[in-house]
């Protein structure tokens, strides 16, 4: 059977706001916090298969559809200081 890989993704996201150190008081110059996420969603046509995924790195196994793991969704944040 062959699958029509039409999809939409959301493959990473970041969101990112500088806090303004002047209103802390602190002794560091710049100062950010991120949102972050990789794989939030996947939007498929016809069959929920993702063609990223494959049983291994040879050409011949690419793109085949054997009960594969989906894509591991993660989210997480950052903070970054700058004395």
């Amino acid at each position: 059977y062959i699958y029509d890989r039409t999809n939409v993704r959301l493959t990473q996201f970041s969101l990112n706001y500088d806090v303004p150190v002047r209103a802390l008081n602190l002794p560091v110059k710049s100062a950010s916090v991120a949102l972050v996420g990789q794989n939030l969603f996947f939007l498929f046509r016809n069959a929920q298969y993702d063609p990223e995924v494959t049983m291994s790195a040879g050409r011949d196994s690419q793109g085949l559809d054997n009960y594969n793991m989906p894509s591991t969704r993660s989210y997480g944040f950052n903070v970054k200081v700058n004395f």
